[in-house]
C-alpha cells in the first residue's frame, strides 16, 4: 500500500542521512524540531500578551497588570527575534545534510557501476534507469528527498503543536482540523505517487537518442 511504501521509504531516506553524517542529521533535526515548536510558543506568548492589555489598561503600565504586559511583549518578541536566527542556521544545515547525502548516493551509483569487469552491464536499459531514477539532478533528486522529509516533519511539528493549542479550548475543533489535515494529506501523496510512477515509466525516453531536430522523442 502507499502508506507503507512512504514509510519504508522514509526509513530507508533517514538511514542514509546518518550514514551520511550523524552529527550532521542530529543537528538538522535539532533545528527542525525548535524551527516548528518556537512559532507555537509565539502564538501562546502573543495570546497572554493580549490578554494582559485590558488590566493593564485599567491599572497602568507601573502596576502588576503592566509589568505583567511589558514582560509577555518582551518574551514575544525574543521569540521571534530567536526564530529569525535559526532559520537561516537551520537552511545551512539542511542544505549541507542534502548534499553529502546526494554526494553518496552518487558515489554509491558509480561504485555499482564499475564493479563489473565488462561493460556489458552498461547496456542494460533495467540498470541505466535504476542509476538514472538515484542520481537526478533536479530538486525531486536524493537532496530534494533530503530537504522535503525535514520539511514535512517541521509543517507536522507544527500543526501537531497548533492543534494542542486549539484542543485546549475546543477538542472537537481541534479533531475536525486534524482529519482535514490528514484527508489533505492523503489526496497530495497520491498526487506526488502518480508524478512520480510518471518520471519513473518516462525513464526509458530519456536514454534515446535526441532526434534530428535535437529534441527527445516525445
Amino acid at each position: 500500500t502507499l502508506p507503507a511504501v512512504a514509510v519504508r521509504a522514509r526509513r530507508l531516506l533517514l538511514r542514509e542521512m546518518l550514514r551520511a553524517s550523524g552529527p550532521l542529521t542530529a543537528a538538522a533535526v535539532t533545528c527542525v524540531v525548535i524551527g516548528a515548536l518556537v512559532p507555537v510558543a509565539a502564538t501562546i506568548a502573543s495570546a497572554v500578551a493580549v490578554s494582559a492589555v485590558p488590566a493593564a489598561v485599567r491599572h497602568g503600565l507601573h502596576s502588576g497588570a503592566g509589568n505583567h504586559l511589558l514582560w509577555s511583549v518582551v518574551v514575544v518578541g525574543g521569540l521571534l527575534a530567536f526564530w529569525q536566527l535559526v532559520s537561516p542556521v537551520q537552511d545551512a544545515v539542511v542544505g549541507t545534510l542534502a548534499r553529502r547525502v546526494q554526494a553518496r548516493t552518487y558515489r554509491r551509483a558509480l561504485s555499482a557501476l564499475l564493479r563489473p569487469r565488462t561493460i556489458a552491464h552498461l547496456e542494460t536499459p533495467e540498470l541505466l534507469d535504476l542509476v538514472h531514477a538515484a542520481s537526478l539532478l533536479t530538486p525531486g533528486g536524493p537532496s530534494g528527498a533530503v530537504r522535503g522529509l525535514l520539511r514535512d516533519a517541521g509543517i507536522t511539528l507544527t500543526g501537531i503543536g497548533a492543534l494542542v493549542v486549539v484542543g485546549r479550548f475546543h477538542w472537537w475543533l481541534a479533531l475536525l482540523l486534524l482529519a482535514t489535515e490528514i484527508v489533505l494529506r492523503q489526496r497530495t501523496r497520491q498526487v506526488y505517487s502518480q508524478l512520480v510512477r510518471f518520471r519513473s515509466g518516462r525513464l526509458s525516453d530519456l536514454r534515446r537518442p535526441p532526434a534530428p531536430g535535437g529534441s527527445r522523442p516525445a
